[in-house]
């Protein structure tokens, strides 16, 4: 299992979530799973070591999205550090459908911001061999993060892959 949402590829309706949390007490994980309640069933059990927690999710429904957070030591509420998709109470409605169909409906202001999870999904199929791979030399690496709802008026992945060349430029 790594940190994050670890899908269960023989059960589109079971995930594993994990999280670092060392020197935490308990930690909860609760969401649309759960009604957003906090239960015995939700705890999530500690590694040997204190330094992870982990649940098991089973009888989801397959292919649905699910939003979800950590409650740690019943003063915290965080999303997944690892997750793919973020819920976001407060900005999410300005997504228009055409830019982001099917957004899950997430309106918990006094929760914050939480993660997202679709179950059953079929793992990627690398195109190349891990052996064929070469790691890239670090020192010669550039990342750059934007947000296409703030860098691009469209908020579109096409009109990103059509102004890629201007973010090339920016190195």
């Amino acid at each position: 299992m790594t940190s994050g949402v670890n899908y269960d590829a023989a059960d589109p309706t079971k995930v594993t979530l994990v999280l670092l949390a060392p020197f935490k007490e308990f930690v909860y994980a609760v969401g649309d799973f759960s009604d957003w309640k906090v239960a015995e069933g939700n705890q999530m059990k500690r590694t040997p070591d204190g330094e992870y927690y982990w649940i098991v999710l089973n009888g989801l429904t397959p292919q649905k999205q699910y939003v979800y957070q950590y409650w740690i030591d019943g003063k915290l509420k965080i999303a997944d550090p690892y997750t793919e998709q973020v819920a976001d109470p407060w900005n999410d409605k300005y997504i228009e459908p055409s830019v982001f169909p099917d957004i899950p409906t997430y309106d918990r202001t006094d929760y914050g911001i939480a993660s997202v999870l679709k179950t059953g999904q079929v793992p990627y199929n690398w195109s190349a061999s891990e052996a064929s791979w070469i790691k890239p030399d670090v020192n010669h690496i550039v990342a750059y993060e934007l947000h296409l709802r703030d860098f691009l008026k469209s908020h579109s992945l096409k009109d990103l892959a059509d102004t890629i060349d201007y973010v090339k430029d920016l190195v």
